[in-house]
């Protein structure tokens, strides 16, 4: 099921235990223009590399992890999985982003590789001043992201987040076409951000999901406000729970799940008659159960594999930006979560979009897809 990928290239997606180490970076310094499809791959290539490197500098130690998250509780287990599924993406994405450019070409860091082993002697062993020189610059962001990671992981077992699924047919965004992104914010309706934010999308030409809370959506809804109605014009409306609680943590959170939902189904604002829904949790955080339900209704559990951390008061809406746009050049698709409650999601898309462009026809086709699904069982 698709509802309105935010942002594909076309021309040329739960929180650190310590707050201090959420991964910042500064892209002023990176050494040339993204303004195309091989700049963008050569950029991809880039920080491929970087975070290749660092993890490279894991050995899964008790000792080791111990000391490196400064806690007695491990599931090395779960790291280990989570190591497993990040080498196998990275190789990948490594590989995909070669078929711009000429293999051999050092330069552009145009180097192909066979396995995880063979990328790992390429970041660990070469002579691109460039690449040398911005992975010292930022070696602390990949460190720090790194260790939001795999704290995720580890605790996994504990608390449930977007680290990992618990059903194949929850979506993180991995299983998108490359460079192909969802836009979502979280928490509203939060007025006047909400309708700011819909505004500016529509000027940019880009849509995006809207997960509201219950509690928020019902006050909104009975404002009655001619303006509100328009809110959410070519956005999608997807429940984020009635209230901001762990669903694992509710009594009743079956109850809060068809409140919501019934809320959505019944505002008809998205312009046409929808009968599922797309569903985030809070936190990220579910049990099986919840899930089956979501199932079970044909619904759509959305997490997320982008976090802008744009919720973070350390993070200036500039840090969030170049934090999303080196995740997406890692990741090269995915989710990518903002929240109402801010503009730092606006400030983020406004500068990628200086340089990307949706197409109007593929936009056009993402609508229609979207409505064609929401009036049907979800496949």
């Amino acid at each position: 099921m698709r509802c309105l990928w935010g942002l594909m290239f076309l021309v040329f997606n739960l929180y650190a235990y310590d707050i201090n180490k959420v991964g910042i970076i500064n892209r002023d310094d990176f050494p040339f223009q993204i303004e195309d499809n091989k700049s963008f791959d050569i950029a991809s290539r880039f920080e491929i590399l970087n975070y290749v490197k660092q993890i490279s500098k894991i050995n899964v130690n008790e000792n080791q992890f111990k000391e490196f998250f400064q806690k007695d509780y491990l599931d090395l287990e779960s790291i280990n999985r989570w190591l497993i599924f990040t080498k196998e993406l990275l190789t990948k994405n490594y590989k995909i982003s070669l078929k711009t450019c000429i293999l051999g070409n050092l330069n552009e860091m145009c180097i192909d590789v066979k396995n995880w082993e063979e990328l790992e002697y390429l970041a660990n062993n070469n002579s691109n001043k460039l690449l040398f020189d911005w992975s010292n610059l930022n070696e602390m962001f990949y460190k720090n992201y790194l260790y939001e990671q795999m704290r995720l992981s580890s605790l996994s077992k504990k608390i449930t987040s977007e680290i990992f699924t618990l059903d194949d047919k929850e979506e993180q965004g991995f299983s998108f076409e490359d460079r192909e992104f969802l836009i979502t914010f979280d928490d509203g309706p939060f007025l006047p951000n909400s309708e700011r934010i819909s505004e500016k999308l529509n000027n940019l030409e880009i849509n995006a999901i809207f997960f509201v809370l219950g509690e928020n959506f019902e006050r909104f809804l009975k404002k009655k406000d001619e303006k509100n109605q328009k809110i959410y014009k070519n956005m999608c409306v997807g429940s984020h729970g009635y209230v901001h609680k762990p669903f694992p943590k509710l009594i009743n959170w079956s109850d809060d799940y068809d409140k919501t939902k019934t809320l959505i189904l019944d505002s008809n604002l998205q312009g046409y008659k929808a009968k599922k829904i797309y569903f985030r949790p809070p936190y990220g955080q579910r049990q099986n159960e919840l899930v089956k339900k979501v199932i079970d209704e044909k619904d759509k559990l959305l997490l997320w594999n982008i976090d802008s951390q744009d919720w973070n008061k350390k993070l200036s809406e500039k840090q969030v930006y170049d934090r999303v746009f080196s995740l997406m050049l890692l990741y090269r698709k995915g989710i990518i979560l903002f929240h109402d409650t801010n503009m730092k999601g606006i400030f983020t898309l406004e500068k990628i979009n200086d340089s990307k462009k949706l197409s109007d026809k593929k936009r056009q086709e993402i609508f229609d897809e979207l409505i064609k699904l929401s009036s049907q069982d979800v496949p």
